[in-house]
C-alpha cells in the first residue's frame, strides 16, 4: 500500500495530467469529499471543482450528479465500481476540503490509496472562489490543448485559462470590461460563448425532428426528456453508423433524399438530426457513466 503523502498532486501541478495521446481516453478525476449533512448535499461544491477539472481536460466522475434519493446499495455500487475502473497509472481522485470528516470519502480515498491512485487535495479557494487565500500568486495552469482535425495533433490551447489566480495583493484590480454606457462587467474570454458556439436554427431544426419523433405507436407523446433514462451506448452507435452511411450515400450524390435497400426513405436534414441525437446520446451516457 502505498501512503498518501508519496502520491498527492498539487492542485497547480494538474493541467500536464490531463495530456493524453491522440485517439485515447482523456485522463479522469473522480470526486469524492463530504455531502452528508452539508446543504443541498455539498452539490455546488462538486459542480464547482468539475467544472474546473473539465476545463482542464479532464474526464470527470462526480457522484453529486446523480439523483439524491437513490438507495444507498444503488450509489455504494456504483461508486466503487467508478473507482474500481480507474487506472492507478492514470487516473486520480480529487478530495473536496472536509472530506476526513466523512465517512464515505474517507473510504474512497482508502480505496483509491489501496489501488495507488493518485490523490490531490482540492484548495479551498476552487471550492469557494470569494475566498481570499493568504498565499503569493498560485501559478496559473497551462489550458489544455486541442486537436486538430487532422490526425488529431495538438493544434494549440483553447482560448481559455485554467482557474483563476489567486492574489495576496488584493489592491490590484482584476482586468474588466467598461461598455459605453459605464457599466462595468468581469472579462469574458473565460466564459464559454455558447451564443457563438451554436446555431438557433440548427438547433430548431433538431427540436423538430426530435418532437416528431415523439409520437408513440399507440397515439400517446413521448416525454421529451424520455431518453435520458438510459439508452446503451451500443444502440446510439448502431443508429449513429446507419445514419452515417445515409448521409455518405447522400453526401456522394449531391442527394437531399435517399431510398433505402429496405424501401425506407430517408432526407438529409432529418439524418444530420439522427447523428446528432446519437452522438448526444452517446456523450450524456458517458459523462453520467453508464
Amino acid at each position: 500500500m502505498r501512503q498518501t503523502e508519496s502520491n498527492s498532486v498539487p492542485w497547480e501541478n494538474l493541467a500536464p495530467r490531463a495530456e493524453h495521446p491522440p485517439f485515447q481516453r482523456h485522463t479522469a478525476v473522480y470526486v469524492s469529499g463530504p455531502m452528508r449533512g452539508k446543504p443541498d448535499l455539498n452539490k455546488p461544491a462538486f459542480d464547482r471543482v468539475t467544472a474546473a477539472l473539465k476545463v482542464l481536460g479532464f474526464f470527470v466522475f462526480n457522484p453529486a450528479s446523480f439523483p439524491s434519493d437513490e438507495p444507498e446499495s444503488v450509489y455504494v455500487e456504483r461508486d466503487l465500481k467508478a473507482l474500481g475502473s480507474m487506472d492507478p497509472n492514470r487516473d486520480l481522485i480529487a478530495l473536496l476540503p472536509g472530506w476526513l470528516d466523512s465517512v464515505g470519502a474517507s473510504a474512497e480515498a482508502a480505496v483509491a490509496i489501496w489501488r495507488g491512485i493518485d490523490i490531490v487535495h482540492v484548495p479551498e479557494w476552487v471550492v469557494e472562489p470569494n475566498q481570499q487565500a493568504s498565499v503569493e500568486v498560485v501559478p496559473q495552469m497551462e489550458p489544455p490543448r486541442h486537436r486538430s482535425d487532422e490526425g488529431g495533433v495538438p493544434s494549440g490551447p483553447l482560448p481559455f485559462p485554467g482557474p483563476k489566480l489567486v492574489r495576496k495583493d488584493q489592491s490590484q484590480p482584476a482586468a474588466i470590461r467598461t461598455f459605453d454606457s459605464g457599466a462595468t462587467r468581469d472579462r469574458n474570454d473565460t466564459k464559454f460563448d455558447y451564443r457563438g458556439f451554436l446555431a438557433p436554427e440548427v438547433l430548431e431544426q433538431y427540436a423538430a425532428y426530435m418532437h416528431l419523433h415523439r409520437v408513440q405507436p399507440d397515439g400517446s407523446l413521448r416525454a421529451s426528456d424520455n431518453w435520458k433514462k438510459g439508452i446503451p451506448r451500443v444502440e446510439h452507435l448502431s443508429s449513429m453508423l446507419r445514419h452515417v452511411l445515409d448521409l455518405w450515400i447522400m453526401h456522394n450524390g449531391g442527394a437531399t433524399q435517399r431510398i433505402r435497400p429496405d424501401g425506407e426513405e430517408v432526407r438529409l436534414l432529418d439524418t444530420l438530426s439522427a447523428i446528432l441525437f446519437a452522438a448526444q446520446g452517446y456523450m450524456y451516457e458517458v459523462l453520467h457513466g453508464r
